[in-house]
């Protein structure tokens, strides 16, 4: 994952430029929580390794980079997966209306299925979208739509790595992936009316791949616990 996140920077030097590449922006909703970061993050990582070779595709966090310190829970997640958060992009980094200028940006939308108003122009360039939130956008030929009422949409994310390419997944991006399902989920716990059948399969899924996976209730707990804190510890390293 560090390696292709690096290759992220390279392309978002090159996107100054006027020509280049189609850039494939994955691209979290605004509130760029854990769930929204690790799909757009390990959804743009499967599409690296499975899309035709002249795709470029980038994992895009929604806010500036700024705020990421905001994000103490997302902080600690990376941390425990040996991600150093100074790869990711951000959106105060990457230009993606100069791409769409040059004809260069498609979207896949990842956490949300409609753009917000501001974003509204970009709506022409998405050409696919995972999500479990309501439905809000209008049917398109042109643009796949895979939405359904799970618990965490790295769920979603989850099923069609396994579905599609279960070979790229390491102990990395399915501690990731763990953390925003578990977390999303409430760890697990059919009391809190988060998780539901596929949730909890999938996560079942990834311990019986990856049985170094921290314990669900410990995971639940740190991440919990790092949403919530507010001491200002929490760094982009």
């Amino acid at each position: 994952m560090e390696e292709f996140l690096t290759s992220c920077r390279a392309v978002q030097v090159a996107s100054s430029g006027h020509s280049g590449s189609g850039v494939h922006v994955v691209l979290g909703n605004e509130a760029c929580d854990v769930d929204s970061m690790v799909c757009a993050l390990t959804y743009a990582y499967f599409l690296s390794k499975t899309a035709p070779s002249d795709l470029l595709a980038l994992p895009l966090m929604n806010i500036r980079q700024s705020d990421m310190l905001l994000r103490s829970d997302s902080l600690h997640l990376l941390s425990q997966a040996g991600l150093p958060a100074h790869l990711l992009l951000f959106r105060d980094q990457l230009d993606l209306r100069a791409l769409q200028r040059d004809g260069r940006l498609t979207l896949t939308l990842v956490d949300h299925n409609v753009l917000p108003s501001a974003d509204s122009d970009l709506e022409q360039v998405v050409v696919e979208v995972i999500d479990h939130h309501l439905l809000e956008r209008e049917p398109s030929p042109s643009c796949p739509v895979t939405v359904e009422t799970v618990g965490s949409c790295a769920t979603l994310v989850t099923e069609r790595i396994i579905q599609k390419a279960p070979e790229i997944l390491d102990q990395q991006i399915a501690h990731l992936l763990y953390g925003a399902v578990v977390l999303d989920c409430v760890d697990m716990a059919p009391s809190a009316g988060k998780v539901t059948p596929k949730d909890a399969r999938l996560v079942e899924e990834l311990e019986s791949r990856f049985p170094a996976l921290p314990p669900r209730g410990a995971l639940f707990q740190s991440l919990h616990n790092a949403k919530f804190d507010v001491s200002g510890d929490a760094v982009v390293a």
